[in-house]
């Protein structure tokens, strides 16, 4: 799979090695985490609600999901779920600065070079989350609401399809079945042909 690494667990009866994903335990969790952010700033009064799954599914189990693809060797994955875990655990401290939103969509958007050569639901994906700290960014910065509602609901879209693309790798695994935008990215795409994609032996 190009676009998920793998965890690895062991079958107690068989004492045998399988090999499974972290990649839907991180994208749903920063999908909701996404999501409720978005609804916790929008609407305040849910926000004593919204904080504490922030913390804890957004943030921690997110970064736990990095470490688990850095224990597999999975660096790219693992420095997404790990930045982004840590992202949502600041904002849910209480870091709502306009510049700090664009450095991280500075951030994002090296992200989405590097998933051109992974599949078309990734590039929505990091497209959508970059679009969407700029415009959160630029709203809190100059103090448009306007423009930060509309960086908000960006967020709602991204998440979206975080929770997409979770479930797509699920659906693969439980079904065999592969959902539109998550097949590997064609070889003719241009940037895919600078560099032949290395493939992992397991």
């Amino acid at each position: 799979n190009h676009f998920f690494g793998d965890c690895l667990f062991v079958d107690n009866a068989m004492g045998k090695k399988h090999t499974g994903t972290a990649g839907p335990l991180g994208l749903i969790a920063t999908g909701m985490g996404g999501s409720m952010i978005c609804l916790a700033m929008m609407y305040p009064i849910a926000g004593g609600y919204m904080t504490p799954m922030i913390y804890i599914f957004a943030g921690i189990f997110q970064i736990i999901a990095g470490i688990i693809e850095l224990y597999r060797e999975d660096v790219f994955h693992g420095t997404v779920f790990g930045s982004v875990g840590c992202f949502w655990l600041s904002v849910a401290l209480g870091v709502l600065n306009g510049f700090y939103f664009c450095a991280w969509g500075l951030l994002i958007t090296g992200f989405l070079v590097l998933s051109l050569r992974r599949n078309i639901g990734s590039i929505f994906l990091f497209t959508s989350s970059g679009l969407a700290l700029y415009l959160t960014g630029a709203g809190v910065g100059t103090g448009t609401v306007t423009i930060a509602y509309a960086g908000l609901w960006s967020f709602v879209i991204s998440g979206s399809l975080a929770v997409y693309a979770a479930f797509g790798v699920l659906i693969h695994e439980t079904y065999g079945i592969l959902l539109p935008f998550m097949a590997p990215m064609p070889m003719w795409f241009p940037l895919c042909c600078i560099v032949p994609r290395k493939r992992k032996n397991k």
